[in-house]
C-alpha cells in the first residue's frame, strides 16, 4: 500500500495511533482517550474541556474510505441518541492518502486528498456534527497542511 511503511497493517496501524494518543494526551489537551470494542467507530477522545470527539482510525484514505468514515460516525450517533448531544466533533485519522487522493497538486504543495476531504467530506451534510481530518505519519499527528504560497 502506498506510502505506510512496509509490512504494515491496518491494525497495527491502529493500535500505533492509539498508543500515540495515550502516551502524549496532555500534550494534544486529551482528558481521556477511549478505545472502543463492538462499536461502528474506533473510539472517542475526551478533550480536557469535556467535549467529546468521536474518532475513526483509517489506514489508508481515498473517497470510499473516506465515505465509509463518515457513515460509521453518523451510524454510531444515531444509534447511541443519549451520547449524541455529548460529541461535538468527529475526528479521521489516517495513515496515507490513496488512489487519486494521493496526486500532489503542486499549486498548493498538498496532497490532492486533503482538499477532497474538505471539500465534499468535512461539511455537516445533514450530520450534527463536523469531522475533521488528521495524517498520522512517522511518529507525528499532521494537521491539514498549510498553502506554502499563502504568504507570497
Amino acid at each position: 500500500m502506498c506510502g505506510l511503511p512496509a509490512g504494515a497493517r491496518p491494525d497495527r496501524f491502529e493500535a500505533q495511533v492509539f498508543r500515540f494518543l495515550v502516551i502524549y494526551q496532555r500534550q494534544l489537551g486529551l482528558r481521556e482517550v477511549r478505545r472502543f470494542k463492538n462499536q461502528l467507530i474506533d473510539g472517542a477522545l475526551v478533550l480536557t474541556n469535556g467535549t467529546r470527539v468521536a474518532l475513526e482510525v483509517k489506514y489508508q484514505l481515498g473517497w470510499d474510505t473516506a465515505c465509509r468514515s463518515n457513515w460509521q460516525i453518523e451510524w454510531f450517533l444515531r444509534r447511541h441518541p443519549r451520547e449524541r448531544s455529548h460529541y461535538r466533533y468527529g475526528l479521521v485519522i489516517f495513515g496515507a492518502f490513496g488512489g487519486d487522493w494521493r496526486t500532489v497538486r503542486v499549486r498548493h504543495a498538498r496532497a490532492a486528498g486533503w482538499d477532497h476531504w474538505y471539500r465534499g467530506h468535512a461539511g455537516f451534510h445533514g450530520r450534527a456534527i463536523r469531522i475533521s481530518l488528521a495524517q498520522f505519519s512517522k511518529g507525528n499527528l499532521l494537521p491539514y497542511p498549510q498553502n506554502r504560497f499563502m504568504n507570497s
